[in-house]
């Protein structure tokens, strides 16, 4: 499986070729991409500057793993993204990521109020 590598602070975005193969005994679990690296696994292939309905046509069916076991669709990540265009795949994956943060924290508010 090929490794997405995000590095924010240099604005850089790096796919890894797969290594190869270890013995069953020393083999890691195969894993998905989880959080930033997901979602600018997702954007890979998109051409930019793009805009949010044809982000939506492109990748909106598919599914990443923003925190590890707590998949979802991204469509619905889109939908919460504010700007209508994005110039860069990085740009495109922060402000996912930032409406993911926020997400996450609306889950959390109820859960806060009951305790």
């Amino acid at each position: 499986m090929q490794r997405t590598v995000l590095d924010e602070q240099t604005g850089s975005i790096e796919f890894e070729a797969p290594k190869p193969p270890l013995e069953r005994s020393q083999a890691p679990q195969d894993r998905a991409p989880v959080g930033r690296a997901a979602l600018a696994d997702a954007l890979r292939d998109v051409k930019f500057p793009a805009t949010k309905q044809q982000l939506t046509q492109r990748i909106g069916d598919r599914t990443v793993e923003f925190r590890r076991g707590q998949p979802i669709r991204m469509r619905d990540v889109l939908a919460r993204a504010a700007p209508a265009e994005f110039a860069s795949l990085l740009d495109a994956a922060r402000e996912l990521h930032r409406g993911l943060d926020e997400r996450q924290r609306e889950r959390r508010q109820p859960m806060a109020a009951e305790g």
